[in-house]
């Protein structure tokens, strides 16, 4: 059994004993139940982008570290004593949540319901008034959770939350805390806080379980790997991205205990083979596609499944911790950046703990705390050493005569090189990749963009033809699907950008395309939309069914040209590629500066509009969605309509 350090609750007031007592000693009810485990079954937790994480940021090795518990308890105690011996807090103000008698469970929300009442409140605050505000009466807490809205699968079963600093969106950033609170922070130590809600503001993910046999199970197999297998996507033939830097790591918190515990692997450690699980590592002749895999219809839970989505969900978020909780069972998490390397926890019993779980919580949010703290210290070092770096390659490089001379010799080199091009303008480089695609059986999917730099890309296959004037094939039929591609036959797809917008049907992003012609390589840059769940893709499929039936018409105006319906053969995800229609009259209204429902047009534009609609109703189609953000206007003056998932053909009918 673990030891607790001693401390001298009994030289301090009642009130105190009692509070800090009840929060350290406090373990969940042995007679918590799950109510109703049939409506909470697992499905697949890994998005679309999970797959495509950067190489240098991905997870590589699992490790047990079992001594995470006891430092946190350790680091628990040395702080709770300080606390109550030097800081000598007013508990006047404290208050606490009653106990409640056990309820059920109903799904992974109310076991994250029930440990926010009865663990985060209070440890948060306990943290929030040692580090940040200890002289002050008050008991506010400047750390809060939010919900990712990311989490895919079924949410009853498992779903991520978010853990950092609570702070508002005043300039300059701030924690929420009270203004008598806040102003009363030291000059010095504000200043820190605002550089952390700036810097770090994520300092944990949560991955909540439905209290079930299931998440049990899926947390006692959480074993540690020397080489995890991250779900990627398995398409070869073409060269990945090079990789991003790592973020640091802090010098705080737990990073001392990694440090020793390495030193004492260091010898098994060395012996270990390096492997990489990534494919594509240079181009071939031949694009090798993964055959079509197609989902079980009742899924299986997999640890590393939710480790891998936990993971790349602190990747994004630049957080530390990684915390798997159902109720009766937890692990604790470390993400260490640098080795690409996860240190997990024994499996802790929340009902019967030891040291209790309370401890076990204080510790971890104050160790939290200390991360992010350290982090920002490494962040602005790098910074530092950066910025150096860079002043030291500009004063040189205009000390250095020979540099502009070299240059110019590199660009006359790559005049005399070329041989005979093309000579096109944008608009005649657009319509040659359009033209390419639309031969094109495979695009070959990958994102390059913050976080994401593809390992392979994700092999869409062409499921229904291009619209475009001179490629639309009314009679097409889906070739039939193959497991080796030539480069002719593909074309390059590259997701160079966030999102820019979430929509009923899916997700749009913009798109560089990349097609060989006559030895040459031209790019020409589209949108392309994915579709995730079936009933999006269900959606999808129809607003594609409307553009073909618009391209087989007539006279039709104001549609943005679609280059062809595809699907991911590893993860069924549907895509449209398209051509941008500019700036929707929402957006525009907004930039303006407007916050009226209304939008302003021009009376060229509204014609434009009113023609191009006609035209759509003369090919029997009823747009069914007509609002300023589904209508778009583009630089030239030329106006669009989009979206046409709740379109239909009213052939026959008035429109």
């Amino acid at each position: 059994m673990m030891q607790h350090a001693e401390m001298s609750w009994s030289k301090q007031p009642d009130s105190i004993a009692d509070a800090v007592k009840e929060l350290l000693h406090y373990n969940y009810d042995e007679h918590l139940t799950q109510s109703n485990e049939e409506d909470v079954s697992p499905s697949f937790p890994l998005t679309f982008y999970d797959r495509h994480i950067d190489s240098r940021l991905r997870l590589k090795t699992v490790k047990l570290l079992p001594e995470i518990v006891k430092d946190l308890a350790e680091i628990c105690h040395g702080a709770v004593a300080q606390m109550l011996n030097l800081d000598k807090p007013d508990f006047s103000k404290y208050s606490r949540p009653a106990r409640e008698p056990p309820i059920p469970f109903d799904n992974s929300h109310s076991v994250y319901a029930h440990y926010y009442q009865y663990v985060n409140v209070a440890t948060s605050r306990f943290v929030s008034k040692l580090y940040i505000h200890p002289k002050d009466r008050g008991w506010e807490s400047c750390l809060g959770f939010q919900s990712d809205e990311n989490t895919p699968g079924n949410p009853a079963f498992a779903f991520n939350v978010l853990q950092g600093f609570s702070f508002s969106c005043k300039d300059p950033p701030r924690l929420t805390l009270s203004d008598e609170v806040f102003n009363n922070i030291p000059t010095g130590r504000r200043q820190t806080i605002i550089d952390l809600t700036r810097m770090c503001p994520v300092f944990a993910v949560w991955q909540f379980f439905s209290m079930t046999p299931a998440a049990e199970k899926l947390l006692e197999k959480m074993c540690p790997t020397s080489c995890f297998k991250s779900v990627i996507p398995t398409t070869s033939g073409l060269a990945p991205f090079l990789s991003s830097s790592p973020p640091v790591d802090s010098v705080l918190g737990l990073a001392d205990l990694v440090t020793n515990f390495e030193a004492r692997q260091y010898q098994l450690r060395s012996r270990t083979k390096k492997t990489n699980d990534d494919t594509g590592a240079q181009n071939s002749a031949d694009i090798v596609v993964p055959q079509c895999r197609r989902s079980a219809k009742v899924y299986t839970p997999k640890p590393e499944h939710f480790i891998q989505c936990a993971w790349n969900r602190a990747v994004v978020n630049d957080a530390s911790f990684l915390l798997f909780h159902c109720g009766t069972y937890q692990r604790i998490g470390y993400r260490h950046r640098e080795s690409q390397t996860l240190y997990l926890s024994e499996l802790i019993d929340t009902r019967d703990s030891d040291p209790p779980y309370g401890t076990i919580q204080m510790g971890f949010h104050l160790v939290g705390f200390q991360d992010a703290v350290g982090r920002k210290q490494a962040t602005m070092q790098r910074e530092r050493v950066e910025n150096n770096k860079k002043r030291r390659s500009e004063d040189s490089s205009e000390d250095d005569p020979r540099r502009s001379k070299r240059q110019c010799v590199r660009k006359a080199k790559a005049a005399t090189n070329t041989g005979a091009t093309l000579e096109l303008d944008e608009d005649g480089i657009r319509e040659l990749v359009q033209a390419a695609m639309a031969s094109c059986e495979v695009a070959l999917v990958r994102l390059n963009y913050d976080h994401y730099r593809s390992p392979a890309p994700s092999a869409f296959v062409r499921v229904r033809p291009s619209c475009a004037p001179g490629s639309f094939n009314p009679d097409f039929k889906p070739p039939k699907r193959r497991t080796k591609y030539l480069p002719t036959q593909c074309f390059s797809a590259t997701v160079t950008a966030p999102p820019l917008g979430y929509g009923a049907v899916g997700v749009v992003h913009r798109l560089t395309v990349e097609v060989d012609v006559d030895s040459q390589r031209f790019s020409s840059d589209f949108l392309i939309k994915f579709a995730f769940t079936p009933r999006r893709q269900a959606k999808l499929r129809n607003e594609y069914a409307i553009y073909e039936h618009l391209a087989g018409a007539t006279g039709v105006e104001g549609v943005v040209l679609v280059h062809g319906l595809f699907e991911d053969v590893e993860s069924s995800v549907l895509a449209i590629i398209m051509n941008d229609g500019g700036t929707s009259l929402r957006e525009r209204e907004i930039a303006r500066g407007s916050t009226r429902e209304a939008v302003v047009v021009t009376d060229a534009e509204k014609t434009s509009f009113k023609r191009s609609l006609k035209s759509i109703h003369r090919a029997d189609v009823r747009h069914r969605d007509l609002r300023p953000e589904n209508m778009l206007i583009n630089s030239k003056g030329e106006t669009y309509f989009i979206d046409f998932d709740l379109a239909e053909v009213t052939k026959g009918r008035r429109c």
